[in-house]
């Protein structure tokens, strides 16, 4: 979905042996959403692990409840937008597709 900002977020993204929920490429963020199985202590140790190698790629990771997205989306989405502004786009996003007409590489 390409927002008029040029934002382009691409949902379930293969990454490093993972599935990302939305990357945005071009600004790197991850959006993850969670369900209450990730509250878990191994679950949650899970994901430190999965967002310190993402993070290490140089993407951000911002991670939202489910029950944030039901209850305050306007919250969720102004969080999103802030951390876009602040994250000054890497390069155009198409040059990051994951989609088969992008070529389908697993960045």
């Amino acid at each position: 979905m390409l927002n008029r900002n040029g934002c382009h977020f691409r949902r379930q993204v293969p990454f490093r042996g993972y599935i990302l929920d939305f990357v945005e490429h071009g600004h790197r963020l991850v959006v993850e959403l969670d369900g209450s199985q990730h509250a878990l202590m191994e679950d949650h140790m899970r994901d430190e692990a999965r967002d310190a190698m993402i993070e290490e790629q140089g993407y951000k990771v911002l991670r939202f409840w489910n029950r944030e997205i039901d209850e305050d989306i306007g919250a969720v989405v102004a969080r999103i937008v802030h951390e876009l502004q602040l994250r000054a786009p890497t390069r155009k996003s198409f040059a990051f597709s994951t989609s088969p007409q992008g070529g389908g590489a697993n960045r």
